[in-house]
């Protein structure tokens, strides 16, 4: 850790570093609107390691952090995979570290874990990802070099040595060419400095595609129970706040600062994109996350309604940054105990708090409302750090069913003076939960969104309408069509590919399983006028990336919905899509001659389907 443990390194590293703006926090990081101690820590970090070491194959922060390697000593044996979707990477561990061990468990474990995966990946399991379009990238970086991997990319790392490498390891011939050329008195130890980030995007296109990645992959992440190492809803939050303000800004002051005059202002790189330019491109994922805020408060204050017996739900209307920071025991603007106990999940601006955590044992235990809708919290979770007893003035237990008061046979616990019941098999107190806002209000959200959306007006991204049905369905709840939403919706999970190029603008209208859901996504089905584009980011979020795999040379097989307003329809047509793509090894003709077949059933059925002969290049 240079910040913490290296610090005059780590002002040198700064200072010198020819890329400073792609650091933690810089300004193409989304984090640069975030205050230092509310980032989680990312580094950067210093590696000294000795040849032969290695990290198998996996994916930073879990899919949701960039990364960067800078080598100062000694060479890195570097593998990299393309941005691809959950179920191809299982299929890329499968090909590249075999069958042995679940594809899974390797690709959410710990990369450093030696007991766990000892193989490396070799020519011939390369070349399957080359068939497959997985684009492997094999490569060595040297001294003074230095990668960055995008969020979402597996790649492995291996410490060159001068060991002999096996003819068909991956890598041979790249370690023997640099072995023939070193000095007999070059070492071989590797030193480098690494570190995460997260990647904001130039363009509002790529703005839209870095930042719903993250959303994905971190929800992706909470069904595992896996924390993820990036905060893309407080991010969103504190980045709409800044660029909102500076676009006010600068079309009320024009140039001015209050800082420097005119003449003595620092160029601005023309690569930083402009506020207008950011809000187009987070603004669909900012609706996301504000309805998602706003089902959650809506639901808590159902359960409000609702609750009976031992379970209590108060809700807090004053938010945690207008509380007195000498009293008030959370620190809103800090990174710490902002993620749920139980799932894992980032904890941006809508949490539920434990009163019992808070009063009897002066902790916080902080939830989701996923987690406390569905009574996760009616469990034992231990909260002291040595004794796991089951005592509500040590841990917490949610579990307690008796109703045991003075007196209780069970001689473990003394009477509760919040709850009057015995603490050691009856406590109440740990089923009273709060309902906080972190940073604003619920109406200052609303609002918040409100002024981004004027901002952007009708210049809306071209695939926004596609980015808010993809990130709606992982809703529970949520409709897509008027049917439940499709697992091949994530197809899209942002890798880059010419789906993204499409033009959307006569997407399928979504249906959200709340009334906030359904303001929030208001295109209309009524639009049959559907562009080549169009046609062809429907027909990949359908078929996934089965149009890759092998010698296939049809691009994507445009389809066209002329009558995408019947779910039945639209389901017998995808369908008949799905069964064009049944083997891997079609070439132009046999898919031609079934496209011709199937062109002929589906006009019975007013779906015109159209074939575009493309090959797909990396």
């Amino acid at each position: 850790d240079l910040v913490k443990l290296l610090p005059w390194l780590h002002k040198d590293f700064e200072r010198n570093f020819r890329l400073p703006d792609i650091l933690p926090g810089g300004r193409y990081c989304m984090m640069d609107a975030v205050n230092p101690n509310g980032r989680p820590f990312m580094g950067p970090n210093l590696y000294m390691t000795p040849p032969g070491t290695y990290t198998h194959i996996h994916q930073d922060g879990h899919g949701t952090v960039d990364s960067g390697h800078f080598c100062l000593s000694g060479y890195n044996e570097v593998l990299m995979i393309r941005r691809i979707v959950e179920r191809r990477k299982i299929h890329v561990v499968e090909l590249l570290m075999g069958k042995e061990l679940p594809a899974e468990d390797i690709l959410y474990g710990l990369p450093h874990c030696d007991d766990q995966v000892s193989q490396w990946p070799t020519k011939d399991s390369i070349k399957k990802c080359e068939e497959m379009g997985y684009c492997p990238s094999v490569f060595i970086l040297k001294p003074g070099q230095m990668v960055h991997i995008n969020k979402g990319r597996l790649h492995a790392f291996r410490k060159m040595s001068s060991a002999q490498l096996p003819k068909t390891d991956c890598h041979c011939d790249l370690r023997d060419h640099i072995l023939s050329s070193l000095q007999p008195s070059e070492s071989l130890c590797c030193a480098s400095i690494a570190w995460d980030w997260m990647y904001k995007g130039i363009s509002p296109e790529g703005i839209n595609r870095e930042v719903s990645s993250i959303l994905e992959c971190a929800r992706l992440n909470r069904s595992r129970r896996l924390q993820s190492l990036a905060i893309p809803e407080t991010t969103l939050l504190y980045l709409a706040k800044n660029v909102i303000a500076d676009f006010r800004g600068q079309k009320r002051d024009g140039d001015k600062s209050i800082i420097l005059p005119k003449s003595a202002r620092i160029y601005r790189n023309n690569c930083i994109p402009s506020s207008k330019k950011v809000l187009r491109g987070i603004l669909p994922s900012l609706q996301f996350v504000v309805s998602k805020h706003r089902s959650a408060s809506r639901s808590s204050k159902k359960c409000q309604l609702e609750e009976g017996g031992y379970d209590k739900l108060e809700i807090i209307s004053k938010p945690n940054t207008h509380e007195n920071p000498d009293v008030f025991a959370l620190d809103p603007y800090g990174s710490s105990d902002f993620f749920c106990k139980i799932c894992m999940e980032e904890l941006s601006n809508v949490y539920l708090h434990c009163m019992g955590c808070e009063k009897l044992l002066g902790k916080d235990f902080n939830i989701c409302v996923t987690c406390h809708s569905e009574g996760e919290y009616r469990d034992f979770f231990q909260m002291h750090p040595f004794d796991s007893k089951r005592r509500a003035e040590l841990n917490h237990t949610g579990n307690m069913k008796k109703d045991n008061k003075a007196r209780c046979k069970c001689k473990n616990g003394r009477l509760c003076t919040f709850c009057g019941y015995c603490t050691g098999c009856s406590c109440k107190c740990h089923r009273w939960f709060g309902l906080y806002y972190r940073f604003m209000s619920m109406q200052e959200e609303r609002d918040l969104l409100s002024q981004a959306e004027e901002i952007v007006g009708s210049d809306e991204i071209l695939h926004g309408t596609e980015t808010k049905a993809r990130l709606f369905s992982l809703i529970q709840g949520a409709t897509f069509d008027g049917q439940p939403t499709m697992q091949s919706c994530n197809v899209l999970s942002s890798f880059p590919g010419p789906h993204h190029d499409s033009d959307s603008t006569a997407s399928p209208n979504f249906v959200g399983g709340s009334t906030e859901i359904e303001e929030a996504t208001t295109a209309e089905l009524s639009s049959r006028d559907v562009s080549l584009q169009n046609e062809r980011s429907t027909a990949a979020s359908i078929m996934g990336s089965e149009c890759t795999t092998g010698n296939i040379k049809v691009a994507e097989g445009t389809l066209s919905l002329l009558n995408s307003t019947e779910p039945d329809q639209f389901h017998r047509w995808s369908k008949q899509a799905s069964s064009l793509i049944q083997s891997d090894e079609l070439d132009i003709t046999e898919t031609t001659s079934q496209t011709n077949k199937a062109d002929e059933t589906a006009s019975k059925e007013n779906i015109n389907l159209r074939t575009a002969h493309r090959s797909i290049h990396p």
